[in-house]
């Protein structure tokens, strides 16, 4: 920002007292090197004075524009404006009120869209998407490049998943994606469908059904992207992703119930088998022999077997203290000073009488921004799980503390450890973890001649995790955040270290990058 001008006027009410009437907000600055500039005027009426207005500030609501606040008609403005529009006003909106006669007619639309769905040279690095403005949906297909991956367990592969999207004036919307997978190493066909409806987004209310067959992780958080799979095989000979076949149907439900408590559930029957490998192909490194499609070789080899269970998961996310501001179709939540509490719950019960059925339960806390001033800010995230009846027998059922084993991880999830070996902390029992990283801002970076004129900034990380079997494991890392190419923010740079009671030392950078920039 160069500059930010108030205005305000002050209007005496019956009782004498002088009451805020209008305030005038005039702002100059620049984003990218591009100058912005621009003004808001509010004005303030109904002035309750010397009223009781406990009740009215009993709600965590701060801010709200009513639902028919877009459906007035030129009437109600001109009796409810407090300033009448300027000259230029008066023309600007003349003209948009034609300009949206115009675009929202079928002819327009339709030629709007014969022109937009036009295959283009670029939809092949970004997609392509065919949409009818009318009629209000879409219909969006994966980069051509994207279609074919590997992995050890099909080979090469076919990985078609597109979607429909249907929108209302609402915002509110059907989701329609199939996925059609054809492995030519396994020579399987894999068919599935998730169908899914947007029915309050104000209030994150969502429900969908899945069903058909895939190769699924056996971490249902889906901890490994499958094109950063294919290129690690193909270019090193890693293969880090565990795929095993699932025949399912899932049903799914979420919503926020009222103000900070967010509920998420699902029940799911499937038919679950292992799968072996079958390719041995890479581009480098075929000296290499990759590693069996086996996530731990520790555990027993039964838990891998084909089996049919049931699987009900429920998770409540509470934000003590979360305000929101609401508009017509749409809830902007503001967050709070207090952390964000999760409590979650998966019960299994297998068709094999013989094996028991089991209820795992698990408590995370987290905090993304605790600020310290000049300090800096830092961020926690806390978690305990483990069994409450019996042990969960099939590994897909065990707790999967969230790994990593690239040097560019994918995603940059809290709960992430970033020398962890995929699934070397899973466990039927417990386990207890506690992520830590702080942002120095310019604490330290301002202190240092040169440095301190450019945007660098010094974090620290720390992570544990503990369980009965495994034991201890911790990670720390000291890197450098805000590192900026030219006007865009490009990620942050890390150096971790880590020491565990039976996994041997390790060491190494980790670069994450912006989200934008790895998709």
């Amino acid at each position: 920002m160069d500059s930010i001008r108030f205005h305000q006027i002050y209007l005496p009410d019956p009782t004498g007292e002088w009451m805020l009437f209008s305030q005038s907000m005039y702002f100059k600055g620049d984003i990218f090197g591009f100058a912005i500039g621009g003004n808001f005027t509010y004005i303030f009426s109904d002035h309750q004075v010397n009223k009781d207005l406990s009740d009215v500030f009993s709600t965590k609501e701060n801010f709200r524009v009513n639902k028919d606040a877009l459906l007035q008609d030129s009437v109600f403005w001109a009796n409810n404006r407090p300033v009448p529009l300027t000259d230029e006003e008066n023309q600007d909106y003349q003209k948009k009120d034609s300009l949206f006669q115009i675009w929202n007619s079928k002819t327009y639309q339709d030629s709007m869209d014969r022109i937009s769905n036009k295959f283009k040279i670029q939809n092949i690095l970004l997609g392509y998407s065919y949409s009818n403005r009318y009629k209000n949906y879409s219909i969006n297909y994966p980069v051509p490049l994207s279609l074919v991956r590997f992995n050890v367990v099909e080979g090469w592969n076919i990985y078609f998943q597109p979607d429909y999207t249907k929108t209302d004036s609402t915002t509110k919307n059907w989701v329609v994606r199939p996925l059609i997978n054809y492995g030519f190493s396994d020579k399987k066909w894999k068919t599935s469908a998730l169908i899914s409806r947007r029915y309050s987004p104000e209030m994150l209310g969502e429900f969908s059904v899945e069903f058909g067959r895939k190769y699924d992780q056996y971490d249902e958080n889906l901890p490994i992207l499958l094109k950063s799979n294919t290129w690690s095989s193909l270019f090193y000979k890693l293969n880090y992703i565990r795929l095993y076949d699932k025949r399912f149907v899932k049903l799914s439900y979420q919503r926020e119930i009222v103000n900070s408590l967010f509920v998420k559930t699902y029940a799911e029957i499937a038919e679950r088998l292992p799968l072996e490998k079958k390719s041995d192909f890479s581009f480098f490194y075929t000296h290499r022999i990759y590693d069996e499609n086996i996530p731990n070789y520790v555990v027993p080899d039964e838990i891998y077997t084909r089996h049919k269970t049931t699987t009900f998961s429920l998770e409540l996310r509470w934000t003590p203290g979360q305000t929101y501001s609401s508009y017509p179709n749409l809830r902007i939540r503001n967050v709070g000073k207090y952390p964000v509490f999760r409590l979650y719950q998966k019960t299994g019960i297998p068709f094999d009488k013989n094996i028991k059925a089991y209820y795992t339960a698990g408590l995370s806390i987290e905090k993304s921004r605790v600020n310290l001033a000049r300090y800096g800010y830092f961020s926690y995230y806390a978690e305990v799980a483990g069994s409450i009846i019996n042990r969960p027998y099939y590994f897909q059922d065990y707790l999967h503390p969230l790994g990593n084993e690239w040097v560019i991880p994918d995603g940059n999830r809290p709960d992430m450890f970033y020398l962890l070996p995929y699934y070397s902390y899973s466990t039927d029992r417990y386990f207890s973890a506690f992520h830590f990283k702080h942002h120095f801002n310019g604490f330290i970076m301002d202190k240092i001649p040169l440095l301190k004129r450019t945007s660098l900034k010094t974090v620290f990380s720390a992570n544990y995790i503990y369980n009965p079997k495994e034991k201890h494991y911790f990670e720390t890392g000291i890197g450098i955040e805000n590192i900026i190419i030219g006007q865009i923010p490009a990620g942050s740079i890390e150096y971790f270290w880590s020491w565990s009671s039976n996994l041997p030392n390790d060491r190494g950078f980790i670069i994450k990058l912006l989200q934008v920039i790895t998709n």
